[in-house]
């Protein structure tokens, strides 16, 4: 598909503006695959912010990911942690997630979320903090970051980059990063 026809799809079904006739395809392509992280159904967990925290205690029996983000840029909206089956099929497809947990923004500090999945096996986790909380990414606004902290360009990082193995329960941290000038990278505030 030449770029005019991404370009169209994108502003027809994800209301994004002409301002991004620059776009190549590639570039397109990576902001709609993260985009997919605003589809399908929301669970939204109260205070206090361990959205699942049974699922994570030594004795919870099954696989889970206890994710830490960091580096948020200020605490509007809300945080979305989204998990993917390790292949490059189903890595930032829409709807194609194993788990996804929405959770309001806290006041400060790292958020941390206990996802519970399925079966143990290697699995790629994405945060999205989406600072307008509309359930969509705003490409120059919201922050994303992945497991495993690959250095980020205008693609989607390989699924290789981002795959981690989950047995019992693991433990990760992952780094936002926030579009700066044309490329995303770790917030630095200024």
């Amino acid at each position: 598909m030449e770029a005019t026809g991404v370009i169209s799809i994108a502003q027809r079904f994800c209301n994004i503006p002409y301002m991004f006739d620059w776009l190549s395809p590639v570039d397109m392509r990576f902001f709609l695959s993260v985009m997919g992280l605003a589809a399908g159904s929301t669970l939204v967990a109260p205070p206090p912010v361990l959205a699942q925290p049974s699922a994570c205690m030594a004795d919870a029996g099954g696989p889970a990911v206890k994710v830490t983000a960091q580096g948020f840029k200020d605490r509007k909206g809300n945080l979305r942690i989204a998990v993917y089956n390790a292949n490059e099929e189903e890595f930032l497809a829409s709807g194609r997630y194993v788990q996804r947990i929405d959770t309001p923004m806290t006041a400060s500090g790292p958020m941390t979320i206990c996802v519970p999945l399925p079966t143990a096996g290697p699995y790629a986790v994405v945060a999205l903090h989406d600072r307008d909380a509309d359930g969509k990414l705003s490409v120059f606004s919201d922050g994303f970051g992945f497991s495993n902290n690959p250095k980020l360009g205008r693609s989607k990082p390989p699924v290789s980059s981002v795959t981690m193995n989950v047995q019992g329960v693991s433990v990760i941290s992952i780094t936002l990063n926030y579009v700066q000038g044309f490329s995303p990278k770790p917030w630095k505030p200024h």
